[in-house]
């Protein structure tokens, strides 16, 4: 069972501790820094994979390395039509546009894991030949059974390794009648030392002693994740890996692929899950949960990024409202990220978005593509074309004020660009930036 050991414990693995910390702080400085964001495409990207992406990103900035796209694409049956072009197109529009990738290729390609299925075979080959994983002849009606009758008796469904102990010759002579197979991981018993957790600190799960072999090479010839992403880590140069805490626990056995292979670990950093403030799952009902959402409703890429930042922290300057990207990368700090579930509270999302927004507005730089974004909003609702220093004057008055820019061609502001007849008298009733505004538009 893993247990986090930040404090106390025998001296042994008092020693052992302080042993892989040293080897953590050498293992990140050996190599260049390469991290990566490995979405699989059964769906649209979701807000926790972009707060993924989001850390993935901002740790390679600001060690001056790469940020490397993958996808993990071998369950065909879950893949998703479109997913591969809405997770591509939505690390563009966040701003954290992968340095090597599908689209954009690298000397580490192919970044389909689809098209590496044969490099997946050979490995599992080795281990098998290494001793280290063996074939597995259980029908799915045995395993079946074994899961109905660990539910039975209330325990946890795990597999009795009945296959590791087939001899090699009876193993063969299975696979030469053509009996389809498995290769399961052979999990080392009483390998327990544990590994240091960039966010949870020292920590160790004895897998052997709760789970049953894993499978890492199913009967169709496809990889399951923990082959796969130790494999793909290692080909890659992967120098850290940051992904969801729901890893945590698998961790030990990706460390026992490592080390049949030879291969030194990268970093391991693994991000608290998201939920809403009342600590269930997000979910549709609580609001919006994919990054195409909040593309499809013109909410600008910095807010939400900010809003994720905010949950689960990870910065060594406290909240600061309007951060964005070159800011966050200079106060990025991997040891304040919590390990405890991190709330998403999108209720702040509104005045992130103003915040943002005038912040835009305010940057001469940005302005001007704004003013040109607005001038098309407004001749494709109301087939106008408003001049430049009227957009850029509207812009200037409503800063602070509106979330979107398309706040800006609301029904119920139409006035700004449309002609209206003014009464003078509920002009001078109304707010000053209403009269201003106005006045501008009938000029």
């Amino acid at each position: 069972m893993r247990s986090s050991l930040l404090g106390g414990g025998t001296d042994a693995f008092t020693m052992r501790t302080h042993q892989l910390l040293s080897q953590l702080a050498v293992a990140a400085a050996d190599r260049p820094p390469r991290l990566r964001f490995a979405p699989s495409p059964t769906g649209y990207l979701h807000l926790g994979g972009l707060r993924t992406a989001l850390y993935n990103w901002l740790l390679a900035k600001k060690l001056g390395g790469t940020f490397v796209l993958r996808l993990e694409d071998t369950d065909k049956a879950r893949n998703f039509q479109g997913s591969e072009q809405d997770i591509e197109e939505s690390l563009e529009w966040a701003g954290l546009t992968p340095d090597e990738g599908p689209r954009r290729g690298g000397i580490y390609g192919p970044y389909r894991q689809s098209e590496r299925i044969a490099k997946y075979q050979e490995t599992a080959g080795e281990l098998v030949a290494r001793g280290a994983a063996y074939p597995c002849f259980c029908s799915p009606r045995r395993l079946q059974l074994l899961r109905h009758e660990a539910h039975r008796r209330g325990e946890t469904p795990r597999y009795d390794n009945r296959c590791r102990f087939l001899s090699v010759a009876e193993a063969r002579s299975r696979r030469d009648m053509g009996a389809p197979f498995a290769v399961r991981l052979r999990l080392m018993e009483d390998d327990a030392d544990g590994f240091v957790d960039a966010v949870h600190g020292p920590t160790r799960h004895d897998v052997s002693a709760v789970e049953g072999d894993p499978v890492i090479l199913r009967t169709d010839g496809s990889p399951t994740y923990h082959l796969a992403s130790v494999v793909d880590d290692a080909a890659m140069a992967i120098s850290h890996v940051l992904r969801g805490s729901e890893w945590l626990a698998s961790t030990s056995k990706h460390l026992q692929i490592y080390r049949v292979l030879g291969v030194a670990p990268p970093v391991f950093a693994h991000l608290p899950l998201l939920c809403n403030p009342d600590g269930s799952k997000l979910s549709k009902r609580q609001g919006a949960v994919t990054v195409q959402d909040y593309r499809l409703s013109g909410t600008p890429p910095g807010a939400l990024l900010e809003l994720l930042t905010l949950s689960g922290a990870g910065f060594h300057v406290g909240p600061t409202v309007g951060r964005i990207l070159d800011e966050m990368v200079s106060d990025f700090d991997l040891s304040r990220i919590v390990t405890n579930a991190a709330s998403l509270d999108l209720a702040r999302l509104p005045d992130l978005c103003k915040t943002h927004t005038a912040r835009q507005i305010i940057d001469d730089r940005t302005r001007q593509s704004m003013v040109h974004e607005v001038q098309d909003m407004v001749h494709q609702k109301f087939g106008l074309q408003p001049d430049e220093a009227l957009v850029d004057r509207v812009l200037q008055l409503r800063k602070g004020h509106i979330e979107r820019l398309r706040d800006l061609v609301a029904d119920d502001v139409s006035y700004i660009w449309c002609p209206v007849e003014i009464n003078t008298t509920e002009l001078q009733r109304s707010s000053p930036h209403f009269a201003v505004i106005c006045l501008e538009a009938q000029r």
